[in-house]
């Protein structure tokens, strides 16, 4: 059996949205609040997808300022800085990173 380690991470972000340019988009496209990928390049030959999904959870109101809580579920721990490149520059709040423990899945 294969099993997949699984990591979720819980941020804010001043933004309301990931910036659309990393996905393709023009730069005034309206990212959804929730995305989610495949492996199906994967599986015809091109790379995993950088994460598994991406959602809106709520906001928060700190320091007189609108915060965007986010989960994100990755096959792998993302770095602050891929938070930034995502988000932009100074945009990331908190962050909180948890592996989850494997769990079967089958082909």
């Amino acid at each position: 059996m294969d099993y997949i380690r699984l990591h979720v991470t819980l941020f804010s972000t001043t933004v309301s949205r990931p910036l659309a340019e990393k996905f393709g988009l023009p730069v005034d496209a309206a990212v959804p609040e929730t995305l989610y990928t495949t492996g199906e390049g994967a599986r015809n030959g091109g790379p995993l997808p950088d994460f598994q999904s991406l959602s809106l959870l709520t906001t928060i109101e700190r320091d007189d300022e609108t915060e965007y809580v986010y989960k994100l579920f990755s096959l792998d721990a993302k770095s602050d800085d891929w938070f930034e490149n995502l988000f932009g520059a100074g945009k990331i709040r908190w962050v909180y990173r948890k592996e989850v423990s494997p769990r079967v899945y089958s082909h």
